[in-house]
C-alpha cells in the first residue's frame, strides 16, 4: 500500500507530492501522529484531529510561512490545550519531538498548548509591547522574541480559521 492510499483510506487529504518537495520531513512528521494512534480522535465539528493538524500546516504553507511554522501548526495541540484535551503526548516525549519537527517548531507549539490565553488576548487587543507567555498549567511567565509572539498569534488565527466553519463555538474568544 502506497503511503497516498494509507491516508486516503483514513479519509485525510495530506498532499504528499505537494507537501514534500517543500518540507523533506513532511511524511515522517505525518507517520509519527498516526503511530501515536490520533486518527480515531474528533476534534471539531465531524473533522478528525489528525486532519485538523494536517490542515492547520497546509493553511499555513499556503500563507507562505516559514517550514519551522507550519510545523509547529501540525503539531500546536499535540501537549492538549486550554480548550482540547482529546490528544495529549507526555511532557517526557519533548526530546523526540524536537528531534522530528525542530526546536523552534516544537517551542511554538510548546506555548500554543500551555498559553494562558486570556492574557495571551489582553496583551494583543491592548497593542502592548509586552512579549511574556503565561502557562496556563504552572504559572510560569516566557519572555518571547517579538517573533515568536507573532508567530504564536498567527498560529492561533490559522488554527481557528480551519475549524471555524464547523465549530459551534462561533462566540469563542470573538473579541480577540
Amino acid at each position: 500500500m502506497s503511503i497516498g492510499n494509507r491516508y486516503e483510506d483514513l479519509g485525510i487529504d495530506v498532499k504528499l507530492d505537494e507537501f514534500s518537495s517543500f518540507d523533506p520531513g513532511y511524511r515522517d512528521m505525518v507517520d509519527f501522529l498516526v503511530d501515536l494512534g490520533t486518527t480515531g480522535i474528533t476534534h471539531s465539528g465531524t473533522k478528525g484531529y489528525l486532519a485538523h493538524l494536517v490542515s492547520v500546516y497546509h493553511d499555513l504553507r499556503r500563507w507562505q510561512q516559514p517550514v519551522y511554522l507550519c510545523r509547529a501548526g501540525m503539531y500546536h495541540s499535540i501537549y492538549g490545550t486550554q480548550v482540547f484535551q482529546g490528544f495529549k503526548l507526555g511532557l517526557d516525549q519533548r526530546d523526540e519531538l524536537k528531534e522530528l519537527i525542530g526546536e523552534e517548531a516544537e517551542w511554538i507549539a510548546f506555548l500554543n498548548c500551555f498559553v494562558q490565553r486570556q492574557r495571551f488576548d489582553e496583551i494583543v487587543v491592548s497593542g502592548s509591547d509586552e512579549r511574556v507567555i503565561e502557562n496556563r498549567e504552572t504559572g510560569d511567565v516566557y519572555e518571547v522574541t517579538d517573533r515568536a509572539f507573532r508567530d504564536l498569534a498567527t498560529l492561533h488565527i490559522c488554527d481557528w480559521l480551519e475549524q471555524v466553519e464547523r465549530s459551534t463555538y462561533w462566540n469563542y474568544r470573538k473579541e480577540a
